[in-house]
C-alpha cells in the first residue's frame, strides 16, 4: 500500500515525529542509513567491468520526507527575515 494512501492517518504522526526530532537536534538512526546499489552508467555497457557502474543511494522515507520538511522551513525563514543575498536569486518549484 502506497504511503499515499494513508496520508491521512499518517500525517499527525509523522508531523510529531518530525517536529520531535527537529526541537531535539536528533535524527534517528534509521533515518541515517541508505541502501547504495550500483546501477549500470549506460544500457549496453559490460556487465562485468566495475566501472562501467555508478552509486545510487536509496534514502528511506522519513529521511527524504525530513529533508523537505527543514529546506522548507529554512527558506521560509530566510525569507521571511530578508537573509538572502541580493545577488541570489530564489526559485520556488
Amino acid at each position: 500500500m502506497a504511503v499515499k494512501n494513508c496520508i491521512d492517518a499518517l500525517s499527525p504522526i509523522l508531523t510529531r515525529l518530525f517536529n520531535i526530532s527537529l526541537e531535539n537536534a536528533y535524527v534517528p538512526p534509521d533515518f541515517n542509513s541508505a541502501i547504495v546499489r550500483p546501477l549500470l552508467k549506460k544500457p549496453g555497457l559490460d556487465k562485468n567491468v566495475y566501472k562501467n557502474y555508478r552509486p545510487v543511494s536509496n534514502l528511506p522515507f522519513g529521511q527524504e520526507v525530513l529533508v523537505k520538511v527543514v529546506d522548507e522551513r529554512t527558506e521560509t525563514h530566510l525569507n521571511i527575515h530578508s537573509l538572502h543575498e541580493p545577488q541570489q536569486e530564489v526559485s520556488f518549484n
